[in-house]
């Protein structure tokens, strides 16, 4: 048996030459010391998060116009154009994530848009067409720039809003709009210039015209 003092240096951690034990000795219960074993533990990386994914476009669309309608800064006609946008990007794109949408996708829906007839689903030749089916006709006459524009900007501020709530980290839309050219005013006229110039050519015009000359005393 090892008595109390020889086993003192082990409680005190003191750095004594090991004791030999004789053949047929023991260790008692009551002089027995435990002797702290380090274990290293690693430590098991925790599942990284599955990524949520993202709202529709569909379902952005709604809260946009709803927020618009909450708001009252739309008008009827306003609303009712920018739904009709709304529908034909979604034909055109898809209903996807919004997180999803790319540059790529935006420049490929400009593109599409140029090949697209002005009153698109008021004309009875294009009800039960597809948008591809109806690009791959060849429409002679298609969408104007300040209607191109619209469609465009009206896309760019919702991508903003967007952005704006943190459904998407950028606005996709920005600065696609088509740059106007030296007629685009023309687009919006109600009557050519040429009808313009007949009217002016009437009697009545003439009259008023001189009119105003009269009482401004041009003349």
């Amino acid at each position: 048996v090892i008595s109390a003092d020889a086993a003192q240096p082990l409680l005190y951690g003191e750095q004594e030459p090991a004791l030999p034990i004789l053949p047929g000795a023991t260790i008692s219960a009551s002089t027995a010391v435990s002797i702290p074993v380090e274990v290293s533990l690693q430590e098991t990386p925790a599942p990284s998060a599955t990524k949520e994914v993202g709202k529709l476009c569909s379902e952005l669309f709604q809260a946009y116009i709803s927020e618009r309608e909450q708001g009252e800064s739309w008008r009827a006609k306003t609303q009712s154009e920018t739904e009709s946008i709304f529908r034909l990007f979604l034909d055109v794109v898809g209903d996807r994530p919004i997180e999803t949408i790319t540059r790529q996708m935006i420049m490929d829906f400009r593109e599409t848009l140029t090949k697209l007839p002005p009153n698109l689903r008021k004309n009875a030749k294009f009800k039960g067409k597809s948008i591809k089916e109806i690009v791959a006709l060849g429409c002679s006459k298609t969408l104007g720039t300040h209607r191109l524009n619209k469609v465009l900007s009206r896309m760019s501020s919702f991508f903003f809003w967007c952005q704006k709530h943190g459904f998407a980290e950028k606005n996709v839309g920005s600065g696609m709009c088509f740059p106007k050219n030296k007629n685009a005013a023309d687009e919006r006229l109600p009557y050519s210039r040429e009808d313009i110039a007949k009217m002016l050519q009437r009697q009545c015009f003439k009259t008023l015209i001189q009119l105003s000359l009269n009482v401004t005393g041009f003349l």
